[in-house]
Formats: structure tokens, sequence, C-alpha cells
């Protein structure tokens, strides 16, 4: 079985943005580790808002670059303060 480029580069852009709130804002004592899968299901949680409102700006193939990473970033920032 195939895996699209597009999953590849979603989870590419899902974890530099997950990876980057851990530097910028996460806690020293925490693993980047941890915010790695909120950072990944809010990536896709947000191309999938967007496909289902149908927003298609700033798409890179099939996937919808800005409101991923809109939804990793609010993923993020609830994961940071429900378990901070």
């Amino acid at each position: 079985m195939i895996v699209p480029p597009s999953v590849y580069f979603g989870v590419v852009v899902g974890s530099v943005v997950a990876f980057g709130f851990h530097v910028l804002i996460g806690h020293q004592r925490r693993s980047s580790l941890f915010y790695w899968p909120f950072g990944l299901s809010g990536f896709l949680a947000g191309g999938m808002a967007a496909r289902q409102v149908g927003l298609d700006y700033m798409l890179v193939g099939d996937v919808s670059v800005l409101t991923g990473i809109l939804g990793a970033l609010i993923g993020l920032t609830l994961a940071h303060l429900l378990f901070a």
C-alpha cells in the first residue's frame, strides 16, 4: 500500500509546529514528545475542518496548511493549559 505524499507532508508540518511550540512555550521538564501527538491531531483536525467548511486557500497539494497550523496551535495550547 502506497502512502500519499500529502500524508508525509502533513506529518512533517504538524511535527515542526509541535516541536516549535515546545521550544517557544513548552516547559523544560516535559519532553518535546509530549506535545507531538497533540500537534499532529490538531493539524489533522484543522485540515479536516477546512475541508468540511470548504476553505481551499493556502493549499499545498491536498493539505490545507494554514488551517492545519491553526488547528495544531489550538490543540497544543489546550494540551499546555490542561496538562501543565
